[in-house]
């Protein structure tokens, strides 16, 4: 039998572990949804609209509330707590942004190949979107797995490659509206998508700073 002290530990290590494989869920979400805008793969489209994560994000939000009105934390746990509460707050909207993204690609008449064929730099920049973006979720699911400050670091300051191809995006796409008003819904449906996208960054980086605050609490308390 444990007793409350181990009972605590392994809550809290079960609610990490589910917010790690929650991570996995919304890399493999966000990739199949990107891969619909290229592929036209109706199947990833199936998979985003079926498939739910095996513990959904609200539900951690409500462990990780039960265990703080359970136990009686200690302020350094207690951080703990709080930070993967913030955590699958942000994980939750995440997958609302996908969802978003695959339900846009699911409106689109052509490929993204296509769309951007004649305009190299819109093209260009919404490549650093994706690929920083996959970038952020790829390195938060390591940062949460080894919780390494470099790697945490790393992730956040991809945010800024994130914004930058963004802005350069939109500003390409309002070009090619001015030369062709007829491409006026693919445009914004491309324009919320890579609003999706740049929001995922904001997200990810959010969990990033709640990773640092828990540690640096961490290493306070422990002075």
């Amino acid at each position: 039998m444990y007793d409350d002290t181990e009972q605590c530990s392994v809550s809290i290590r079960t609610l990490e572990n589910n917010i790690i494989d929650l991570g996995v869920f919304a890399e493999e979400s966000f990739k199949n949804a990107i891969s619909l805008l290229f592929t036209r793969d109706w199947s990833s489209a199936y998979t985003i609209f079926s498939l739910e994560p095996e513990v959904s994000p609200v539900t951690l939000v409500s462990e990780a509330v039960a265990i703080n009105r359970k136990w009686a934390l200690p302020q350094d746990t207690l951080n703990i707590v709080l930070s993967l509460h913030q955590i699958a707050l942000e994980y939750d909207f995440i997958l609302k942004s996908i969802q978003r993204i695959a339900e846009m690609a699911n409106r689109l008449d052509t490929d993204a190949d296509e769309f951007f064929q004649k305009n190299m730099a819109a093209q260009q920049a919404f490549f650093r979107i994706i690929q920083s973006a996959y970038y952020q979720l790829r390195g938060c699911f390591i940062a949460l797995t080894l919780k390494e400050p470099d790697i945490i670091n790393s992730v956040i300051q991809q945010d800024a490659v994130l914004d930058g191809a963004y802005f350069t995006a939109q500003t390409e796409l309002q070009n090619m509206l001015k030369e062709q008003i007829s491409l006026t819904l693919p445009i914004s449906a491309y324009s919320i998508i890579i609003t999706d996208i740049e929001d995922i960054g904001n997200h990810i980086t959010r969990i990033c700073q709640a990773m640092l605050f828990s540690q640096e609490e961490l290493r306070f308390h422990a002075i």
